[in-house]
């Protein structure tokens, strides 16, 4: 009797490494989401964003954002969700992340089985790519790309399944097609993974017909009713978003053509490639591969060499070659039950023991305690106002306090793309008129002095560190800029100067 045999006769044993694996996930999860030091800021601005909306909030208007409103809007459940609980909204982020990640690498799994991989390997991959999840994102465990990067798993193992009739298999694969197309609705720049999928396909099956299926159909639906969804909930959005994307440049950062995520990538490549040659029925082998290479594509196009954009291509990279490290064991393992659950139970062991020595290495932001802690003492749990050109410098700690953001904006990043590089980094920064800027520079000047008028923030917040994202070493600061408005000018009257810390300086409005 062969290993894979003998062990799925002990389901118990197949599935612990992936049960404890699950368990030190939820466990580095809820730590991080509620530790201010390690919680995420981008996620603390969606959820912030999320919030606005539910409460009644106009994206376009109350919400101005170049991402796309769907993670707004599920952000905005999430929060509804953590009311009903009475729970931190980051820590139903969380729970909502790890159930994601667990459901879509277990609906990855019922693909490969039904693709031909032998139960072992996936048993072997499962925990693996679990582990994975964690050790790629790491501070950006449950952003936005890694949602993506889960939510097209399924999609790619069931893409190679075999034809099965049946209830069940329709509904897994309906699931599989519907994440798909939510992960494009997330980034559409992720249509490019469907399309090297669906290119496999139809090389292996040389017919259209083929692209006809469950996830495709289901996809398409999905992606269209989102389509439909932004002309009648966001259509500001669309009205605007060629005008933000056109100012959003400035945030740009070299993606390097060679770097560790290229390592990742051409190692899984070479392994698949190989692997696939000696077994040509592992296709989805390829597949994987492929995907990560057009997250590789989509880190390039995108021109922001921020950490969080390469995950999906590392994510899938490395789950590639847990699928090829599988395959490889069941082969070298055929005869060998007892060697073959202990590898089993060596993952079960080691890879939730890494991921508690990497939560415990982890570094965080000291000073967001003191950011704390000037905000309890100041804003007194009304609105604050910060202007900043980085989400950084002021999520989470928003979210950690008792005050709440008065600004549409995640940080000020309509400014920097209105000057050139050089004038951004003059020596003495020229200031222009009101009349002088240009439309999305001046609706956002006006926009904010409209949000200081209405909702009279306790607390004012100006980043006046040297070095601001989106202009680098720089002399801009935010009072000369928008003192262009009268209205500003008129309302900073109502304001004492009341700290410096930290790159900030605090102004507190008066009591009258």
């Amino acid at each position: 009797m062969s290993a894979t045999t003998r062990l799925g006769a002990a389901p118990a044993l197949a599935l612990a490494p992936t049960f404890l694996v699950a368990l030190a996930v939820v466990h580095f999860a809820l730590v991080r989401a509620t530790d201010l030091r390690l919680a995420n800021h981008d996620i603390g601005w969606f959820l912030h964003a999320g919030a606005v909306w539910l409460d009644g909030g106009t994206i376009g208007i109350d919400i101005i954002d170049t991402n796309p409103p769907l993670v707004i809007w599920l952000s905005g459940l999430e929060v509804q969700l953590a009311r009903w609980l009475a729970l931190h909204p980051f820590i139903v982020h969380a729970g909502v992340t790890c159930a994601l990640v667990l459901s879509c690498v277990v609906l990855g799994g019922s693909g490969l089985l039904r693709a031909g991989v032998p139960r072992l390997a996936v048993s072997i991959f499962r925990p693996l790519v679990l582990a994975s999840s964690v050790f790629v994102a790491e501070y950006n465990f449950g952003q936005r790309d890694q949602w993506i990067a889960v939510l097209l798993l399924p999609y790619v193992t069931w893409a190679f399944a075999r034809e099965e009739r049946g209830a069940l298999v329709r509904a897994l694969r309906l699931v599989a097609g519907a994440c798909a197309g939510v992960a494009v609705c997330l980034k559409p720049h992720y249509a490019a993974a469907l399309g090297v999928v669906e290119l496999l396909r139809l090389l292996r099956s040389r017919s259209l017909r083929s692209l006809l299926r469950m996830e495709t159909l289901a996809a398409g639906a999905v992606t269209l009713l989102y389509g439909a969804s932004l002309l009648l909930l966001a259509p500001l959005y669309i009205d605007d978003l060629r005008a933000a994307l056109g100012v959003y440049h400035a945030y740009d950062e070299d993606v390097p053509w060679w770097s560790a995520h290229t390592r990742w990538l051409l190692v899984a490549l070479a392994a698949a490639i190989t692997t696939w040659l000696r077994s040509r029925e592992r296709l989805v082998l390829l597949a994987l591969a492929l995907v990560a290479s057009s997250g590789w594509i989509a880190a390039l196009v995108q021109q922001k060499n921020f950490m969080y954009h390469h995950i999906p291509t590392d994510w899938f990279a490395q789950a590639t070659l847990a699928l090829v490290l599988g395959i490889a064991l069941v082969r070298g393992l055929e005869r060998r039950p007892a060697v073959a659950a202990g590898v089993l139970l060596a993952l079960a062991l080691a890879l939730p023991a890494g991921i508690e020595g990497l939560l415990i290495q982890s570094t965080g932001f000291e000073g967001r305690q003191q950011q704390r802690a000037l905000l309890e003492r100041y804003a007194e749990g009304e609105a604050v106002l910060v202007l900043s050109t980085g989400v950084n410098r002021f999520f989470p700690t928003i979210n950690f306090s008792k005050a709440r953001s008065a600004s549409p904006y995640s940080c000020m990043w309509p400014i920097p793309g209105n000057y050139s590089p050089a004038e951004r980094t003059a020596p003495r920064f020229r200031y222009r008129s009101l009349e002088e800027m240009a439309p999305i520079e001046r609706r956002a000047v006006t926009r904010v002095v409209e949000v200081m008028a209405r909702e009279r923030p306790r607390l004012l917040g100006f980043d006046v560190a040297f070095d601001k994202l989106g202009f680098g070493p720089t002399a801009f600061q935010f009072q000369p800029y928008f003192s262009a408005h009268r209205g500003f000018v008129q309302l900073m009257r109502q304001y004492d100067r009341v700290a410096v810390e930290d790159g900030f300086e605090y102004y507190r409005r008066r009591d009258e």
